[in-house]
This record gives structure tokens, sequence and C-alpha cells, in this order.
């Protein structure tokens, strides 16, 4: 079975001298721009075929979330970009972001596993024509090739969105700051992508945002620090709603002996004929008030 090619790279070529683009993107928005910038490059430079198609609302997402900019924000500076012909304008009319002085910049690294340089895709769309009709006999309307099937392109941008979530995912996860993983290795990606056949990309965000307040939370008594496959495979409905989280794993007044009180979940409790509780031992005034308060009635202190 043939290898799968690759086409992303894991380093690109980082200048030490600048010109017009970076003076006017600090010029302008200062650090964000800068680091704008660069992060992303990086985002090019981690995507299949380095082009990023931000008509995906999971896409956009993942953008702010890796400059942490909001949508306007992020939407001005690559407008500006394609303006100075930082990113391709034409690629930004269509709300995608390719850059060819990046692509040439890492023409080695394609050159070294001989493969073929991604190129820039295309955004031509035939026009309608009442003079030309497309036969089996003529595939090709006023010299436009039509080897290319709209079924393939189609494929190929789903594909690009998956991906682009996936990564979306993946990077909110270590902005969080929970347990940073390195890399996105094929396994975490399995996970991820078996995830979104039951949820959406803002479901596993929220709770991964709400399991990363419990955790930080000094108010909340769960402190157990999963990965991101862990997470996805064991705590991802637990967090789903932050207020039934809140309600789970908030700590309880203190008990005499200093520990906390950490009940089961109160609809355990909902019925007192559903449980019993066990015998009282102790003459102890705060833990017979406690059976009290559980139970619903005075207990009696053990004879002797």
């Amino acid at each position: 079975m043939a290898r799968p090619k690759k086409l992303i790279v894991d380093y690109f070529p980082h200048s030490c001298t600048h010109r017009k683009t970076m003076f006017i993107l600090e010029e302008r928005y200062g650090n964000d721009g800068y680091a704008f910038w660069f992060k992303l490059l990086e985002i090019l430079g981690n995507t299949e075929g380095h082009y990023f198609d931000l008509n995906d609302s999971g896409a956009m997402e993942f953008l702010q979330a890796k400059t942490h900019l909001s949508e306007d924000s992020c939407l001005n500076i690559l407008t500006l970009l394609a303006k100075l012909q930082a990113i391709d304008p034409e690629a930004w009319e269509h709300k995608a972001v390719w850059c060819q002085k990046f692509v040439d910049g890492i023409s080695d690294v394609y050159k070294n596993r001989r493969e073929t340089l991604p190129q820039k895709p295309s955004f031509y769309k035939q026009k309608p024509s009442t003079d030309d009709i497309s036969t089996d006999e003529n595939p090709s309307v006023a010299g436009v090739s039509t080897d290319r099937k709209p079924q393939t392109k189609l494929k190929e941008t789903k594909v690009n969105n998956i991906n682009n979530t996936i990564l979306s995912t993946f990077e909110f996860w270590n902005s969080q700051n929970i347990i940073k993983h390195k890399t996105l290795t094929d396994s975490i990606k399995r996970t991820i992508q078996g995830t979104l056949k039951n949820y959406t990309f803002e479901e596993i965000k929220a709770s991964i945002s709400n399991y990363a307040e419990i955790l930080k939370g000094k108010e909340y008594y769960f402190k157990y620090r999963w990965g991101l496959k862990e997470f996805l495979s064991r705590g991802l409905e637990k967090f789903l709603t932050l207020e039934i989280a809140q309600s789970n794993y908030r700590k309880q007044k203190e008990a005499p002996n200093g520990k906390d009180r950490r009940y089961p979940e109160e609809k355990l409790y909902t019925d007192p004929d559903s449980y019993r509780l066990p015998v009282i031992l102790s003459t102890d005034p705060a833990i017979l008030k406690l059976h009290e308060d559980l139970k619903g009635e005075k207990p009696h202190p053990p004879d002797g």
C-alpha cells in the first residue's frame, strides 16, 4: 500500500529582517499584527495543501482561538494583507487564504520528499452560456477543461473542513492549559473525528471550557486532569452543561475534622425510601445533626 502524501510542513523560514508588510501591520495593530501574521503562517504550514478556507465556521473559530482576536479584527487584518499582496487577493475574495511566497519558501521540503509543490487552487467559475452546450462529445465549453469534477472539489472541501475543525479542537484544548499536547497525533485525530460524529464543535469547545473552569475553581473538589483523548472518551458528557457540573462538583461545608464533605449527586436522594442510612455509632452532635438533615428525622444515639 502506497504511503499517503504529506502536504503539511513542520517548520518554515522566519526571516530576521522584515519589509513593508510587517511595518504596516505593527504600525496599525501593534504586537497583535505581528503575532497574527506568524500564527497565520503556522496555520498555513499545518494545513493540507497550505490553503486555509475560512468559509467554514469552524475555521474562523480556530483562527480566533489561535490569534486571540475577534472575528472583526481577523477579517480586517486579512483584508489589509490582501491589499498589501502578502496573501493572494483573488483567494481572499473567496474568503480563502493562500500565500505564494510562503509556499515558495518551503519548496526545498517538497524537493527533498520528491513531491510536487502544492499549487494555488483555481477559483474560476464558468459562466452559463446559451451558445455552447456541454455534451458527452463536447466535454469542454469555451475552451475550459472539465477534467476536475465538481464532486471531487466538494469532497476535498469537506475533508479540509473536517481537518480544520479537528485542528481547531486540538488548539482550543491546548489553549486551556489543562494538559498540553505537543503534537496532534493520528490517535488524537481519530478520537476527535469520532467525537464530531455525535457532538458539534461548539459543544466540544463548551465542554472543554467548562472542564477547565471546574479544575481551576477553588470552590470545586474535582481536580482530575485528563489528556484530550481521555477527556473526550470519559469526561465530555459530564461537563457539557456548566450549571450541572458546578452543582455536581462544588465543595460542601467543612466537616468537624476539617475535610470537605463530598456527597453523591442530589438526584440520588430525591426519594427518602430509596436508600437507607447506616446506623449511627457516634454521640458527636455534629454527626447526629448531619444524619438528621439527610434522613429528615431525628436519630437516636446508641445506648450506653
